[in-house]
């Protein structure tokens, strides 16, 4: 007995020299009990760091995290070894920021390293700077002398204990044997099970796991007596009953020691090899008996070469060659759908079988089956699955559920809700329902449903605007509840939010914008973005598109309301409802922390009963989903600057002595009118509201002329009460402005005291609110009048009902009203001149019908040229030549 454990060792050293030349993966060791292992020790952020072996070797996920494929580049002058280093669990390269002062989070830059065992693993960077790993979690040492020196060491062995660490939940498997004869462990499927009370595994053959003849208990792979080539006795593999111990066959000990197996696999190579603590052996005489190894000894499993038969698979401790054995899985299946946005609900049984039925998600920390439903609508419960077109596939959340800082590439301070990835390039096997989408993901058993979800929408779950949905106009919330479908939020005071039963029209609108903020939740990327899927919340303030006294969308705790300032904006994000219903609205301050209810903090809720508005905790029974109204589809029309006809059927606007009256265009009471005088110039208001210009506010002129920013002209105005009718209204009239920019100046005021274009004195400023395929004109300071036509006279009133109008684009006039606004170049005729704005250094050449022709350089941006009485033709060198009537 004590030869054959001496000889053991020697099989031992056979494994390890097979070990060492088939080593794929190896350890980076310290030389004090720990390794460089990858770390994600903070959340979605890649790093490396020295852990405690004794940590890594618990499970075979935290030791594949310190296990590297290292790939020798090139040897270099003064024979330095440069070498890549390709983690095994994650199946990327070791990479630092190309920077003398780099921190250990994986960056691109440098990833290739000189390393001599024993000695620092190191880099040359920028100034000939040393980059070397440094003991610590994060930190990078500048020079060799300062780095941890790290031995290039042998992977872990670890024991697997459970059915789950061998197969991946694969129903069954067949071990491989590096080619060598192997009868019954490599020829069938076999199906693995734990002896009870331990970690020994026994192997049964797929399809026989009872006796041939039916009659007899399970068979499994047996350790046997047989002999090879008549008198050569050795033990093996056969199919066998478990036989009691009083049985006279084996000596009354029992065989159920022979079908037990200790599995261990070495991590160096995902390769396994197989010990037993029993033993069948042969005296001289043949006879045979069972050998109990002494207390820490087992027999190895592998194949011996006999004179007279073929290479033989044994358990034995003579002559053993132990090979290194894998296994296969069976054949990786497909997944059906390819690439795309799947929801992954669990279908395991045993000791998970409380997440039965729920659907994966990232809760901050860890991958969890928690969520009861997955759907389109909400984010987090999706997951990204990349097909590598491999095998393989790689899965990753499209959200998490707290928020970290991130930096733009611009600078500016953006949010992030990015989850780890949760398996990379894994393999799926098939299972009994594979057709129906379940497939074994690592060691569990999931359902695969492919989310109808649109790739090109690139807020998957909340609801975004772009700037000329912003501009289209107002939107309204509309409650969704069983009990009401007409209920809005609305006002009281003027200040304070409610619920109230009320239309569109009447219901509190409100105008969005989302330029120049720089806070962390106010732009949130999301998505699965290490897989290539970047998504995009983004916050909103919410605002009146008419002047109120409270003007801006506010909340404070238990309140919710309008408040006076800009300096009160506070911004907002919507939030679909899971099932696709509608959306909350939340403050975007708010981080959202919870998978159940997703929001958890604070939002906006209504009362269904009371209809209070509050500004709460949103838990699930103050959950409030309201219909966005609005907001895209136009509310209020976009108008580039220029003339128009402003049309009611066949008659047009125009400025009759200081009155807005509709006139044909050639009208037999107006004769003289021509269609000059119905071509108005609408000029774009409220312009310092940066690009979004959300108000859509405009001046609209009779006899313009326009020097850059200056517009000189008669602006349609609400003019004092309507006189002569029966209705209560205001006139519509053209006065005398000038307006430089968005202030205004009326011919009755001083030239020193202009009028923004937000005072309620400004009765200049109109909007065209869309109906239908038409336009309503209102003010923007007395929203609640329109332009109307009572018995042929053009008032702006409350009381009667609108004037819809359409536009036409018209021709510049030829007067001296004549003027593209959007043209750098701009003429405006005098008496006996004409006055060319902008074309200073240009060639300008002025002509009449008769060909008389001046032509000069402009030698300033304001040129007075001398011209004759009548029409003359204006041309500036590059421009488009324009008419003037010159006085």
């Amino acid at each position: 007995m004590n030869k054959r454990f001496s000889t053991l060792l020697a099989a031992f050293a056979a494994l390890t020299v097979v070990s060492t030349a088939q080593t794929k993966y190896v350890l980076l060791t310290d030389g004090a009990g720990s390794a460089l292992s990858w770390s994600k020790d903070v959340p979605a952020v890649d790093s490396v760091k020295m852990k405690s072996i004794t940590e890594l070797e618990t499970t075979k996920a935290m030791a594949d995290s310190a296990l590297w494929d290292m790939q020798i580049v090139r040897i270099e002058t003064g024979n330095d070894t440069v070498c890549t280093f390709t983690n095994k669990a994650t199946k990327q390269m070791l990479s630092f920021a190309k920077s003398a002062t780099a921190t250990a989070k994986i960056a691109a830059g440098v990833n290739e390293f000189v390393f001599k065992s024993g000695k620092a693993l190191y880099a040359k960077v920028a100034d000939n700077k040393i980059l070397a790993y440094k003991m610590g979690a994060g930190a990078m040492a500048n020079s060799v002398d300062d780095a941890t020196p790290l031995t290039d060491s042998t992977a872990f062995n670890l024991k697997l204990t459970t059915v789950e660490e061998l197969t991946g939940y694969a129903e069954t498997f067949q071990f491989e044997f590096a080619g060598k004869e192997s009868n019954i462990f490599t020829e069938s499927e076999l199906i693995p099970t734990l002896v009870p009370g331990t970690t020994k595994f026994k192997f049964q053959q797929k399809g026989k796991e009872t006796s041939a003849a039916g009659t007899k208990p399970a068979q499994y792979i047996t350790i046997d007596t047989a002999s090879y080539s008549g008198t050569v006795k050795t033990p093996k593999f056969q199919l066998d009953t478990v036989v009691a111990a009083n049985d006279a066959r084996y000596m009354q000990m029992g065989n159920a020691g022979l079908q037990s197996f200790n599995v261990w696999m070495n991590l160096g190579n995902d390769s396994i090899f197989m010990l037993t603590d029993s033993l069948v052996t042969f005296d001289i005489n043949g006879k045979y008996s069972i050998v109990e190894a002494t207390a820490g000894s087992k027999y190895l499993l592998g194949y011996k070469t006999l004179a007279n038969s073929n290479e033989v698979l044994t358990i034995d401790s003579v002559q053993v060659i132990a090979p290194f054995i894998t296994i296969k899985k069976g054949d990786p299946v497909k997944l059906a759908g390819g690439t795309g946005v799947y929801s992954l609900m669990f279908k395991g049984t045993g000791g998970n079988a409380a997440n039965d039925g729920k659907y994966l998600t990232y809760d901050g920390s860890s991958y969890v089956y928690n969520a009861p439903v997955a759907t389109p609508y909400a984010a987090y419960t999706q997951m990204y699955v990349k097909d590598h077109e491999d095998g393989t596939y790689s899965i990753q959340s499209r959200e998490a559920t707290t928020v970290a800082t991130s930096t733009g590439l611009n600078g500016e301070t953006l949010g992030e809700a990015i989850a780890p990835v949760y398996k990379n390039k894994e393999v799926l096997y098939v299972v009994k329902d594979a057709a129906a989408g379940v497939y074994r993901l690592g060691t569990d058993t999931v359902l695969f449903t492919k989310l109808d979800v649109d790739m090109a929408d690139k807020s998957t779950g909340y609801k975004f605007y772009t700037k000329e949905e912003m501009g289209y106009g107002s939107i309204a919330f509309r409650l969704i509840s069983k009990a009401a479908d007409d209920v809005y939020m609305s006002t009281v005071q003027d200040s304070i939010i409610n619920g109230a039963k009320s239309t569109f029209e009447d219901a509190l609108q409100l105008r969005l914008s989302s330029d120049g903020y720089n806070n962390l939740a106010d732009t949130v990327l999301y998505g699965a973005r290490t897989l290539g899927d970047t998504l995009m919340r983004v916050s909103y303030s919410m605002e009146r598109p008419y002047k109120a006294d409270s003007k801006f969308f506010a909340t404070n705790t238990g309140v919710t309301k309008m408040a006076v300032d800009a300096d009160s904006v506070q911004r907002y994000f919507f939030v679909a409802d899971i099932n696709g219903n509608g959306y909350q609205i939340v403050k975007s301050n708010i981080n959202p922390v919870n998978t159940t209810t997703w929001l958890a903090d604070s939002s906006i809720v209504m009362n269904a009963s009371t209809l209070d508005v509050a500004y709460d905790k949103l838990v699930a029974a103050k959950q409030t989903v309201f219909a966005i109204e609005g907001g895209q589809a136009p509310t209020y029309a976009k108008v580039a600057r220029g003339h128009y006809n402003i049309s009611m059927g066949y008659d047009m606007l125009t400025n009759v002595e200081g009155a807005a009256k509709f006139m044909r265009v050639n009208d037999e009471l107006k004769a003289a009118l021509t269609a000059d005088d119905f071509a108005l110039y609408i000029d774009t208001a409220y312009v310092d509201r940066g690009s979004d210009n959300t108000n859509y506010g405009y001046y609209i002129y009779k006899g313009a002329t326009v020097d850059n920013d200056t517009v000189i002209g008669n602006a349609l105005t609400i003019g004092g009460a309507a006189q002569g009718l029966s209705v209560v209204g205001d006139s519509a009239s053209f006065v005398a402005t000038r307006v430089v920019k968005d202030s205004i100046w009326y011919a009755a005021t001083k030239a020193n005291e202009p009028i923004q274009v937000t005072s309620e004195n400004n009765k200049s400023v109109m909007m065209f609110k869309v109906v239908g395929d038409a336009y309503v004109i209102t003010p923007m300071n007395a929203p609640t009048q329109t332009l109307s036509v009572v018995n042929g006279t053009v008032i702006f009133s409350s009381h009667v009902a609108a004037q819809p109008i359409t536009f036409e684009t018209a021709s510049t006039p030829t007067g001296n009203e004549g003027i593209d606004a959007d043209n750098t170049i701009s003429v405006v005729a005098g008496e006996g001149n004409v006055t060319v704005y902008g074309a200073a250094g240009k060639a300008v050449t002025v002509s009449n019908v008769l060909g008389q022709k001046t032509t000069i350089v402009a030698t300033s941006d304001s040129e007075v040229i001398a011209a004759p009485q009548g029409v003359v033709i204006v041309a500036v060198e590059g421009e488009a030549a324009v008419k003037a009537v010159v006085k």
